[in-house]
């Protein structure tokens, strides 16, 4: 499998944090793909609740939100995409 070469920050109350990195996704992988790697690479901002859908997360790929409806499924990448992931909280 070929590899292409995107640009990603992860912000958020996590152990690790990225800023505009080069990093390596397979081709044909999806957001979802990528997040369940992150995750497993324990490279997710904290979540909160134990659901796997990510849906805590917002997630932009070239500044447009892939994280409602089937976005993560189907959003595929392409090289040099600016991947942004932050936690979805709200203060008040």
């Amino acid at each position: 499998m070929s590899g292409i070469s995107i640009r990603l920050s992860i912000y958020g109350t996590g152990s690790q944090k990225t800023k505009d990195e080069p990093f390596e996704v397979g081709e044909g992988e999806s957001v979802l793909e990528l997040l369940e790697r992150l995750d497993s690479l324990d490279m997710l901002p904290k979540r909160f609740g134990k659901e796997k859908s990510y849906q805590d997360l917002l997630v932009f790929v070239n500044h447009k939100n892939v994280a409602s409806g089937v976005g993560f499924k189907q959003k595929l990448f392409e090289a040099e995409d600016k991947v942004l992931i932050v936690q979805a909280v709200a203060g008040g």
